[in-house]
């Protein structure tokens, strides 16, 4: 949202395979959405799990012995039992958080937060189904999506040689990998924000793993 703010450009998505949970979160800062017709999305909803091992503690003779400052201090810790009060506790967090969920998703698809929570079960949806609740704006392959989104923004897009060690965009693909150094991600990011505004840059989605 903020690079749209910074430089004007619109932003499009494109889910090639799996697109869910954090995923379709970050989707939500696209001007459109477009998705391959086997892509997964939604798994719209939070989760966080724990593995009693208190039985099998109990089995094997073991114990946990937990020295803490407070009753949920120590919530999950192995060979402890996870108690009604620690399970309501997470609850509670995980309400929260589902809150949020609904509310990026209401405002990025411009849904009713109520309409967005009936469907917000933690299923994934296939693409047809996330299509015809709203989820996304249309189903294609990519070729079909660069197209037209060249068609719509009235320019060409290119694609960076991330293959090519000694260029910038080799730089760049070393940054997006994480093998890099600090002064080769302030020459990549300068070189991005030189970039003349309203050009496009498309990303081979295979690029992105």
């Amino acid at each position: 949202m903020e690079y749209k703010e910074i430089t004007g450009r619109p932003v499009y998505a494109y889910m090639a395979e799996v697109c869910a949970s954090g995923g379709y979160w970050i989707s939500m800062a696209a001007d459109h959405i477009a998705a391959n017709r086997m892509t997964m999305t939604g798994s719209i909803g939070v989760v966080w799990s724990f593995i009693d091992y208190s039985g099998l503690f109990d089995n094997l003779g073991l114990r946990t012995v937990t020295v803490d400052s407070g009753e949920h201090k120590s919530i999950g810790a192995m060979g402890t039992e996870i108690t009604p009060n620690q399970v309501a506790v997470i609850q509670s967090m995980v309400d929260e958080y589902i809150d949020v969920f609904v509310e990026f998703i209401a405002d990025g698809r411009n849904m009713n937060p109520q309409t967005v929570r009936s469907i917000a079960d933690g299923r994934v949806y296939t693409a047809r189904q996330a299509y015809d609740l709203g989820l996304i704006d249309e189903i294609n392959g990519w070729d079909v999506v660069l197209s037209d989104f060249e068609t719509l923004t009235g320019v060409s897009a290119f694609y960076p040689n991330l293959m090519a060690d000694t260029s910038f965009w080799g730089m760049l693909a070393k940054v997006t990998s994480g093998s890099f150094s600090r002064s080769e991600v302030d020459i990549a990011m300068n070189a991005i924000d030189a970039f003349p505004r309203g050009v496009p840059l498309a990303i081979m989605p295979e690029y992105m793993g």
